[in-house]
């Protein structure tokens, strides 16, 4: 029995209706500390463990496993360009128009060479007929490269400068 409830039972010179009304709020003030008490408000008592109410439990979405990821498809290569781009590193890399060659595309059977010069100076336009006629050679020799049917030299900035038929 609590304090409130034991101050409750003294004798009192009351009628015994005031006794009665005063034990039972004598019991409402214990319940009351007891309430607190299992709260954790300032006393010694465990506090009795809270329970999850329906919006803090973890909701059905989060259980979801998800399947693994398949790894990203690998970039498609132009493999006729790369193996053209290697043939011409295998064979004319000590030529005069070699270091000025900045890319090597193909598409539809055309493979595509870009050289960075001015289209525009006379000795770009010889140095870029040497290399179309030197990948040409090499691309009519070649049976990883057989459907190639043209080389087209272009300038840095995608501008035509020549061509070479292959067959």
């Amino acid at each position: 029995m609590g304090p409130a409830a034991q101050a409750a039972t003294t004798p009192s010179s009351s009628s015994g209706g005031d006794a009665v009304t005063t034990r039972r709020l004598a019991l409402a003030v214990d319940c009351i500390l007891a309430a607190v008490t299992l709260a954790g408000c300032g006393t010694t008592a465990s506090p009795a463990k809270p329970t999850l109410s329906a919006w803090q439990t973890t909701p059905d979405w989060a259980k979801i496993t998800t399947l693994p990821r398949t790894p990203e498809p690998a970039p498609t290569i132009d493999t006729l360009a790369t193996a053209a781009r290697q043939q011409i590193d295998e064979n004319y890399s000590a030529t005069t128009w070699y270091p000025f060659m900045a890319d090597v595309t193909e598409a539809h059977g055309v493979l595509r060479i870009t050289l960075q010069v001015d289209r525009h100076d006379a000795d770009a336009s010889e140095l870029a007929d040497r290399a179309a006629i030197a990948v040409r050679n090499l691309v009519a020799t070649s049976d990883a490269l057989k459907s190639i049917t043209w080389v087209e030299i272009l300038d840095g900035t995608g501008a035509h400068i020549t061509q070479e038929s292959v067959r």
